[in-house]
């Protein structure tokens, strides 16, 4: 392309150095050429047609004004006309010399552009290398944690069935064990979740079902391990069946309940609501009276591993992915999720759901 272009332009200085020459020429002979004409002219009119033996004024006067005033005219307009062509020349010179200039830079920027992006492209292999080695670590570990902790957890129910034998001492510290062997279960438990959704491998079976019953049921086990919590549960008489996984719809709620009784006060109320929507949309709605979420942060909440800090860096355990699997999940099940809340006055996390029209199995549906 560089090589087609020099050619071009060395054709069009040549061109150029040619019509300078032919003009000059024209510009000196012209003259030249009127003058002999206009003396051969007048001399001939006024030495053989005219009969006079002399040459007169009149032939001076006409020499000099149709011989020499006109071709220096002639000379003068020749000579403007090539200082434009001149000037024409030049400008169209630098326009060139400011194109190749510009050529050079847009190729020089153009290499160093693909320079850029086979290195950035490098590096996001790279990266993309590395996450994928990174889930395969986390879920080869996973997977190899789940065999002791299920027979560790095995083990700690055996030791709690006879534990009353056991001094009261023994007995706390059976029960820390326990409670903190099922939060690793549920640890790992999550991160393969987590695994197979991001590597869209993660499924869930929709089928009917009965939404007052189920939260009736959440909510008094909720009671129950928060006595100190005021629970109130409302559901409309008219609310149908949804289309929905039940086992992740109950892991859903129950992580929204939980979540409310992490981040709430104790005494405070915490309220439960299923109602229809219109005829094909169910809702389901858990309130409380706790720190509440920023509005700049109420987005964020739903990302992996985030988590919203408690009023006076008060310690609240979590992983910080129920939430993220709440709106995967509820996504992959043709619903959502979202939240209303104000800081310092509490949250409301409302999931919709599609009404199951069928009361029959539904298949199974990826989550992407």
């Amino acid at each position: 392309m560089a090589l087609v272009s020099q050619l071009q332009q060395r054709r069009v200085e040549e061109d150029y150095v040619a019509f300078d020459r032919r003009l000059r020429w024209i510009q000196v002979g012209l003259p030249v050429l009127l003058f002999v004409i206009v003396f051969v002219y007048e001399t001939l009119e006024h030495l053989i047609l005219s009969g006079s033996e002399a040459l007169d004024l009149n032939f001076f006067a006409e020499v000099v004004f149709f011989g020499v005033l006109g071709p220096a005219v002639v000379a003068l307009v020749l000579g403007w006309i090539n200082g434009q062509v001149r000037e024409r020349y030049r400008a169209e010179e630098h326009v060139r010399q400011l194109n190749a200039e510009l050529e050079a830079k847009v190729r020089e920027r153009t290499r160093r552009l693909k320079g850029t992006n086979e290195e950035l492209a490098q590096k996001n292999e790279e990266l993309r290398t590395l996450d994928r080695l990174k889930d395969e670590f986390v879920t080869l570990v996973s997977h190899e944690l789940q065999s002791p902790l299920t027979s560790l957890n095995g083990g700690l129910e055996m030791l709690a069935e006879v534990s009353d034998e056991l001094p009261a001492g023994q007995r706390d510290t059976i029960q820390i064990v326990r409670r903190e062997s099922s939060r690793l279960t549920a640890l790992v438990k999550n991160i393969l979740n987590v695994s197979s959704l991001d590597a869209g491998r993660f499924r869930v079976r929709l089928g009917p079902v009965a939404v007052p019953p189920l939260l009736h049921r959440l909510v008094r086990d909720c009671q129950l391990q928060a006595p100190q919590h005021e629970f109130r549960l409302q559901t409309d008489g008219d609310v149908p069946f949804v289309l929905a996984d039940e086992e992740y719809l109950v892991e859903i709620l129950h992580n929204l309940l939980d979540n409310a009784v992490k981040y709430s006060p104790p005494d405070s109320l915490i309220q439960a609501k299923a109602w229809l929507v219109d005829p094909d949309t169910v809702a389901i709605a858990v309130s409380d009276e706790g720190i509440g979420i920023p509005p700049e942060l109420q987005e964020q909440v739903f990302e992996k591993f985030y988590r919203v800090q408690e009023r006076e860096n008060k310690e609240v355990y979590g992983h910080g992915l129920g939430l993220y699997f709440a709106r995967k999940l509820l996504e992959a099940q043709g619903g959502r999720i979202e939240v209303e809340s104000e800081s310092g006055i509490g949250s409301t996390f409302t999931c919709t759901l599609p009404v199951a029209r069928e009361m029959a199995y539904a298949g199974e549906n990826p989550v992407d």
